[in-house]
């Protein structure tokens, strides 16, 4: 606690537009916004105006899908922690034990957005370790700071009228995820108070436009004549026009008009396409303030192949990670404090951040060239099962790289080597034929495969211009000594050919 003049302020003061006292309550900061006709609940207002359920659904439904895992620092690794090893990956597995992990997640993501806040309380076991949460409803929290520990109490207020009761929550047993609030850092601003005048203006519009389809009367054909027409005329005009080009399956008829009666379309007045565009505008103020891209929730006025992928791959980069951050620190500060502090909790985006298969394809390969993955995590990353041989969960690297400024690292073999230096066994030489010698003695060359098929044209050439096998190995040897393996191979051939023909 601090001291102003002999008064206890708690240290959170220091960050509030008007300082308050050690005691001080707080509750949620506006909840409702005045319309044209109506003070509508910010409930209300999510309910009634599509485009601020569309974003909203969208970023919570972007944060629901993602699985949360908890994982461990400890060690010279990353590893991800099963509900088996630790409490704290039990509670994420199952974080509310009456609402499934996708329901919870969507309504903290949903309520987080409408209200800018929301509350979890923390069920505790015998032992003091935290077993499931409970969502609490921002709009019937009120937080009170202890005068004495700065500490806060969260009062929920449970039922109405006379059946109403006060739950308490002391500071450790409730998790406040709040957004930034210029007035303090108790409760968190809901993203709809900037939108106040543009919620405002699209609720009038929305009711202009119901107003001109209810009273209005607006027309879209003018039926027009040079004569005079009593009601009967009118009645009889009107009725036969409706009768063949009124509704949907009327349309594209053609149009036959007599006694000089001509039909003209009513245009929309510059008022009325006025409105159209502001609406549009509203729409865009509303993607900005969610920071919510319009090709993201359908709006595809401005919308190309390019630009539409493109958003698709930032959605979570640019626009989910902060508010995925915000959750993942909320979660280890206030509930990670009762298990290991080496373990945290992280929602896992991998499948919705990486590119398609080609791209992944690249990446992987890469990844296992550098020795960054090894072939089995590669296999996972493009979405394959494990390979079943200790080899792919090794890692490998192109041993050709070497840091600059060094020279190359050579091996050399001297005596006879029958292990090469990663234990894979060399084969012996192999056995050994003599030849003719070429220019005197006798060469050693060892048993070669089958030779090419112009080395031995060449050979049975010389040998049907009537030379021996030696002379011809020795003319085709003077002709062609870069090819004296293949000559060598083709004699050993025509040798042994000789052998069984005799």
């Amino acid at each position: 606690m601090l001291l102003a003049n002999g008064l206890q302020i708690a240290p959170q003061a220091l960050a509030e537009v008007t300082p308050q006292l050690a005691e001080s309550y707080w509750y949620q900061d506006g909840g409702a916004l005045q319309l044209e006709h109506t003070y509508a609940l910010y409930g209300e207002i999510y309910r009634s105006e599509p485009w601020v359920a569309a974003v909203v659904n969208k970023r919570a439904d972007a944060i629901a899908r993602l699985p949360m895992h908890v994982w461990s620092d400890d060690g010279p690794t990353r590893l991800q922690v099963t509900p088996a090893q630790s409490g704290y990956a039990k509670l994420i597995a199952q974080p509310c034990y009456y609402l499934d992990s996708y329901t919870f997640w969507s309504w903290v993501a949903t309520t987080y957005d409408i209200y800018g806040e929301t509350y979890l309380a923390i069920v505790f076991d015998d032992n003091g370790i935290p077993v499931t949460l409970m969502p609490m409803h921002p709009s019937r929290v009120a937080v009170r700071r202890d005068p004495d520990t700065g500490k806060h109490e969260y009062l929920f207020m449970a039922g109405n009228a006379l059946g109403a009761g006060l739950v308490k929550f002391g500071d450790g047993e409730v998790v406040p995820i709040r957004s930034y609030n210029p007035a303090g850092t108790e409760r968190g601003l809901s993203k709809m108070e900037p939108l106040r005048s543009t919620i405002f203006a699209e609720d009038s519009s929305r009711t202009a436009d119901a107003a001109m389809k209810t009273n209005g009367g607006r027309p879209n054909v003018v039926l027009s004549t040079d004569k005079v027409l009593g009601p009967d005329g009118k009645k009889r005009l009107r009725d036969s026009w409706n009768q063949a080009h009124a509704g949907s399956s009327n349309a594209g008829k053609a149009l036959v008009l007599e006694d000089g009666v001509t039909a003209s379309p009513v245009q929309l007045t510059s008022v009325e396409l006025q409105m159209i565009e502001a609406r549009h505008l509203n729409r865009e103020e509303i993607c900005a303030v969610y920071d919510v891209a319009p090709p993201m929730v359908h709006d595809l006025t401005r919308a190309t192949f390019s630009n539409i992928a493109s958003q698709m791959r930032a959605f979570y980069r640019d626009t989910m990670a902060p508010v995925i951050e915000r959750f993942e620190s909320a979660f280890d500060f206030y509930v990670g404090q009762f298990f290991d502090p080496k373990l945290a909790v992280r929602f896992d985006d991998a499948d919705v951040t990486r590119g398609d298969f080609e791209q992944r394809a690249t990446s992987a390969q890469a990844l296992v060239v550098i020795g960054a993955l090894t072939p089995n995590e590669a296999r996972e990353l493009m979405g394959f099962g494990r390979f079943k041989d200790a080899k792919a969960d090794k890692l490998y690297a192109n041993s050709a790289q070497q840091p600059l400024g060094e020279p190359t690292e050579q091996i050399r073999l001297t005596g006879e080597v029958l292990n090469d230096p990663d234990g894979i066994a060399v084969a012996p030489p192999g056995p050994t034929t003599d030849v003719p010698a070429i220019a005197g003695g006798t060469h050693q060359i060892p048993q070669l495969t089958a030779p090419s098929a112009k080395a031995v044209r060449d050979l049975k050439a010389e040998v049907g211009r009537g030379k021996s096998i030696a002379d011809a190995a020795r003319a085709l040897a003077q002709k062609s000594p870069d090819d004296l393996n293949d000559i060598a191979a083709a004699v050993l051939t025509a040798m042994a050919a000789q052998r069984e023909n005799a």
